[in-house]
């Protein structure tokens, strides 16, 4: 687990400032959602797809993930997809994911906005072993969001 995503579950845990606690919050089911992708890219791959007798394609970490979540067979499919797609394509993107530092929306956006750009390009968003550029997306360095980095009130920067 990342520091920043640490930090944030230690002041999930503790409580503090609702704004705080809302960011932690977040910063942990961000967390969460990449390592619940990442295990759905090791399921997907552990047990690959196959013709049946009849020549229907079966896909057994589909049916497995869907069975264990109560998810619809066409969703477990999906993700599976989106976790292959972030994991192997876009691991920059989903190293900011992991760190808390977008969330699972802002990912699936990246990686919808990357789908059609040559393997180069797609370095840009985190693909072909680049980054998260920091003048493309200037919060992805960013460490966690707290109170001494959020404008307080009276509009000058909190403590």
């Amino acid at each position: 687990m990342d520091e920043n995503v640490g930090a944030a579950l230690d002041l999930l845990l503790s409580g503090g400032d609702a704004l705080d606690v809302v960011v932690a919050a977040e910063r942990v089911k961000a967390w969460v959602d990449a390592r619940q992708l990442q295990a759905l890219h090791v399921l997907g791959g552990e047990q690959p797809s196959f013709l049946d007798d009849t020549g229907r394609l079966i896909d057994p970490a589909t049916g497995e993930a869907a069975a264990a979540l109560r998810w619809s067979t066409g969703a477990a499919r999906e993700r599976i997809d989106v976790a292959g797609i972030l994991v192997e394509d876009l691991p920059g993107v989903f190293e900011a994911l992991e760190r808390g530092l977008i969330d699972a929306g802002r990912a699936r956006e990246i990686m919808v906005g990357t789908c059609e750009l040559a393997a180069d390009d797609a370095g840009v968003a985190g693909g072909a072993g680049g980054g998260v550029r920091d003048d493309a997306y200037p919060w992805a360095g960013a460490g966690v969001v707290g109170p001494a980095d959020r404008p307080d009130r009276s509009g000058g920067r909190g403590s």
